[in-house]
Protein backbone atom coordinates (compact mmCIF):
# COMPACT_ATOMS: atom_id res chain seq x y z
CA UNK A 1 0.00 0.00 0.00
CA UNK A 2 2.73 2.38 0.95
CA UNK A 3 4.52 1.87 -2.77
CA UNK A 4 1.06 2.28 -4.07
CA UNK A 5 0.18 5.77 -2.28
CA UNK A 6 3.52 6.79 -3.05
CA UNK A 7 2.82 6.20 -7.00
CA UNK A 8 -0.81 8.17 -6.74
CA UNK A 9 0.59 11.26 -5.03
CA UNK A 10 3.56 11.29 -8.10
CA UNK A 11 0.80 11.11 -10.48
CA UNK A 12 -1.22 13.48 -8.93
CA UNK A 13 1.68 16.24 -9.06
CA UNK A 14 1.32 19.59 -10.65
CA UNK A 15 3.20 19.80 -13.90
CA UNK A 16 5.13 22.25 -12.58
CA UNK A 17 6.04 20.33 -9.72
CA UNK A 18 6.90 17.24 -11.74
CA UNK A 19 9.44 19.09 -13.98
CA UNK A 20 11.48 20.37 -11.13
CA UNK A 21 11.52 16.82 -9.49
CA UNK A 22 13.00 15.70 -13.26
CA UNK A 23 15.51 18.41 -12.83
CA UNK A 24 16.69 17.39 -9.30
CA UNK A 25 16.84 13.72 -10.52
CA UNK A 26 18.82 14.83 -13.87
CA UNK A 27 21.02 16.94 -12.49
CA UNK A 28 21.66 14.29 -9.55
CA UNK A 29 22.37 11.69 -12.28
CA UNK A 30 25.08 13.65 -13.65
CA UNK A 31 26.69 14.87 -10.63
CA UNK A 32 27.13 10.77 -9.96
CA UNK A 33 28.35 10.56 -13.48
CA UNK A 34 30.88 13.70 -13.66
CA UNK A 35 32.53 11.79 -10.26
CA UNK A 36 32.70 8.73 -11.31
CA UNK A 37 33.83 9.18 -14.72
CA UNK A 38 37.01 11.78 -12.77
CA UNK A 39 37.25 9.18 -9.94
CA UNK A 40 37.84 6.46 -12.22
CA UNK A 41 39.86 7.79 -15.55
CA UNK A 42 40.86 11.38 -14.86
CA UNK A 43 42.28 13.55 -11.60
CA UNK A 44 39.59 13.00 -8.78
CA UNK A 45 38.36 15.83 -6.95
CA UNK A 46 40.13 14.59 -3.55
CA UNK A 47 43.67 13.69 -3.47
CA UNK A 48 42.40 11.30 -1.12
CA UNK A 49 40.51 9.56 -3.64
CA UNK A 50 43.29 9.52 -6.02
CA UNK A 51 45.72 8.16 -3.26
CA UNK A 52 43.18 5.12 -3.36
CA UNK A 53 42.99 4.56 -7.20
CA UNK A 54 46.88 5.29 -7.47
CA UNK A 55 47.36 2.05 -5.00
CA UNK A 56 44.58 -0.22 -6.44
CA UNK A 57 46.36 0.81 -9.60
CA UNK A 58 49.23 -0.42 -9.00
CA UNK A 59 48.32 -3.43 -7.26
CA UNK A 60 46.02 -4.42 -10.26
CA UNK A 61 49.98 -4.54 -12.13
CA UNK A 62 50.81 -7.51 -9.82
CA UNK A 63 48.76 -10.44 -9.29
CA UNK A 64 50.41 -12.24 -6.94
CA UNK A 65 50.94 -9.04 -4.05
CA UNK A 66 47.48 -8.67 -4.55
CA UNK A 67 46.37 -12.39 -4.11
CA UNK A 68 48.95 -11.65 -0.84
CA UNK A 69 46.59 -8.74 0.54
CA UNK A 70 43.50 -10.31 0.10
CA UNK A 71 41.66 -6.72 -0.97
CA UNK A 72 39.88 -7.70 -3.68
CA UNK A 73 39.35 -11.40 -3.35
CA UNK A 74 36.23 -12.88 -4.92
CA UNK A 75 35.58 -8.79 -6.38
CA UNK A 76 34.34 -9.07 -9.95
CA UNK A 77 35.97 -7.91 -13.00
CA UNK A 78 39.36 -7.47 -10.21
CA UNK A 79 39.95 -10.60 -8.68
CA UNK A 80 42.85 -12.05 -10.24
CA UNK A 81 43.55 -15.33 -8.19
CA UNK A 82 44.26 -17.63 -11.18
CA UNK A 83 46.81 -15.01 -13.41
CA UNK A 84 50.36 -14.57 -12.30
CA UNK A 85 53.03 -11.27 -11.75
CA UNK A 86 54.10 -10.32 -15.72
CA UNK A 87 57.56 -10.64 -15.58
CA UNK A 88 58.21 -10.17 -19.40
CA UNK A 89 59.80 -6.67 -20.30
CA UNK A 90 56.55 -5.37 -22.33
CA UNK A 91 54.49 -5.21 -19.05
CA UNK A 92 57.86 -3.58 -17.29
CA UNK A 93 57.77 -0.90 -19.57
CA UNK A 94 53.75 -0.52 -19.18
CA UNK A 95 54.57 -0.56 -15.27
CA UNK A 96 56.96 2.49 -15.73
CA UNK A 97 53.88 4.52 -18.31
CA UNK A 98 51.61 4.04 -15.20
CA UNK A 99 54.36 5.56 -13.04
CA UNK A 100 54.60 8.35 -14.86
CA UNK A 101 51.15 8.91 -15.78
CA UNK A 102 50.35 8.99 -11.49
CA UNK A 103 52.99 11.31 -11.41
CA UNK A 104 51.89 13.52 -13.91
CA UNK A 105 48.41 13.74 -12.24
CA UNK A 106 49.55 13.81 -8.62
CA UNK A 107 51.52 17.03 -9.68
CA UNK A 108 47.57 18.39 -11.32
CA UNK A 109 47.21 19.49 -7.13
CA UNK A 110 48.16 22.16 -5.92
CA UNK A 111 50.95 21.70 -3.07
CA UNK A 112 50.09 24.72 -1.68
CA UNK A 113 46.68 23.59 -0.67
CA UNK A 114 46.99 20.31 1.15
CA UNK A 115 47.79 20.08 4.93
CA UNK A 116 48.14 17.34 7.49
CA UNK A 117 48.30 14.09 6.56
CA UNK A 118 47.58 15.57 2.68
CA UNK A 119 50.94 16.91 2.61
CA UNK A 120 52.96 14.24 4.05
CA UNK A 121 51.05 11.52 1.82
CA UNK A 122 52.02 13.70 -0.98
CA UNK A 123 55.70 14.63 -0.41
CA UNK A 124 56.37 10.96 -0.23
CA UNK A 125 54.52 9.44 -2.79
CA UNK A 126 55.66 12.09 -5.12
CA UNK A 127 59.48 10.87 -3.95
CA UNK A 128 58.26 7.27 -4.85
CA UNK A 129 56.93 7.86 -8.37
CA UNK A 130 59.46 10.54 -8.99
CA UNK A 131 62.31 8.33 -8.05
CA UNK A 132 61.07 5.49 -10.27
CA UNK A 133 60.63 7.75 -13.08
CA UNK A 134 64.08 9.17 -12.70
CA UNK A 135 65.58 5.51 -12.65
CA UNK A 136 63.31 4.16 -15.77
CA UNK A 137 66.85 4.39 -17.91
CA UNK A 138 68.23 1.91 -15.59
CA UNK A 139 65.16 -0.05 -14.99
CA UNK A 140 66.74 -2.96 -17.11
CA UNK A 141 69.72 -3.52 -15.03
CA UNK A 142 69.30 -5.82 -12.93
CA UNK A 143 69.37 -9.74 -13.07
CA UNK A 144 65.71 -11.52 -13.23
CA UNK A 145 67.19 -14.97 -12.12
CA UNK A 146 70.48 -15.22 -10.32
CA UNK A 147 71.34 -17.87 -6.97
CA UNK A 148 69.72 -15.71 -4.58
CA UNK A 149 66.51 -14.47 -5.74
CA UNK A 150 64.36 -14.46 -9.12
CA UNK A 151 61.36 -16.08 -10.14
CA UNK A 152 62.81 -19.74 -9.83
CA UNK A 153 62.97 -19.33 -5.81
CA UNK A 154 59.80 -17.07 -5.45
CA UNK A 155 56.99 -19.40 -6.94
CA UNK A 156 57.17 -21.83 -4.99
CA UNK A 157 57.26 -19.70 -2.42
CA UNK A 158 54.56 -17.36 -3.25
CA UNK A 159 52.29 -21.01 -4.34
CA UNK A 160 53.06 -22.43 -0.89
CA UNK A 161 52.45 -18.97 1.52
CA UNK A 162 50.60 -16.60 -0.71
CA UNK A 163 47.94 -19.02 -2.44
CA UNK A 164 45.92 -19.74 0.28
CA UNK A 165 43.47 -22.81 -0.21
CA UNK A 166 40.22 -22.42 1.91
CA UNK A 167 37.62 -23.70 -1.01
CA UNK A 168 37.09 -25.39 -3.67
CA UNK A 169 37.16 -22.57 -6.04
CA UNK A 170 40.35 -21.62 -4.13
CA UNK A 171 41.87 -24.94 -5.21
CA UNK A 172 41.13 -24.55 -8.84
CA UNK A 173 42.71 -21.43 -8.97
CA UNK A 174 45.57 -22.46 -7.56
CA UNK A 175 45.58 -25.57 -10.13
CA UNK A 176 45.25 -22.21 -12.95
CA UNK A 177 48.44 -20.92 -11.82
CA UNK A 178 50.39 -24.16 -12.14
CA UNK A 179 49.36 -24.15 -15.43
CA UNK A 180 50.55 -20.30 -16.35
CA UNK A 181 54.02 -21.43 -15.19
CA UNK A 182 55.43 -22.33 -18.59
CA UNK A 183 53.85 -19.03 -19.68
CA UNK A 184 56.16 -16.91 -17.00
CA UNK A 185 59.19 -18.92 -17.72
CA UNK A 186 58.32 -18.19 -21.25
CA UNK A 187 58.04 -14.43 -20.19
CA UNK A 188 61.40 -13.90 -18.08
CA UNK A 189 63.91 -15.78 -20.70
CA UNK A 190 62.50 -12.90 -23.27
CA UNK A 191 63.01 -10.49 -20.03
CA UNK A 192 66.52 -12.14 -19.87
CA UNK A 193 66.49 -11.97 -23.63
CA UNK A 194 66.06 -8.15 -23.96
CA UNK A 195 68.43 -7.55 -21.41
CA UNK A 196 70.66 -9.42 -23.48
CA UNK A 197 70.79 -7.76 -26.36
CA UNK A 198 71.38 -4.13 -24.43
CA UNK A 199 74.64 -5.48 -22.80
CA UNK A 200 73.39 -6.61 -19.64
CA UNK A 201 74.38 -10.00 -18.89
CA UNK A 202 75.28 -12.00 -15.43
CA UNK A 203 78.62 -12.52 -14.38
CA UNK A 204 80.18 -15.41 -15.49
CA UNK A 205 79.98 -16.62 -11.50
CA UNK A 206 76.09 -15.99 -11.40
CA UNK A 207 75.39 -17.97 -14.77
CA UNK A 208 77.65 -21.25 -13.44
CA UNK A 209 75.58 -21.05 -10.02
Amino acid sequence: MKHYSEFVYLMEMKPVHKRLLLICVTVSFLVAVVLTVKLIWFKPFSIHHFFERAYYEMLLEDPESLSRSHLLDGVPFFDQSTALTDPSSTHQKHQAALGRKLLGTLEEYNRDDLNGTELGSYDVFHWFLQHNVEGEQFQFYDYPLNQFSGAHLAFPSFMMRGHKINSTKDAENYLARLHQWPDKVSALIEAMEYRRQIGVIPPTGVIRQ
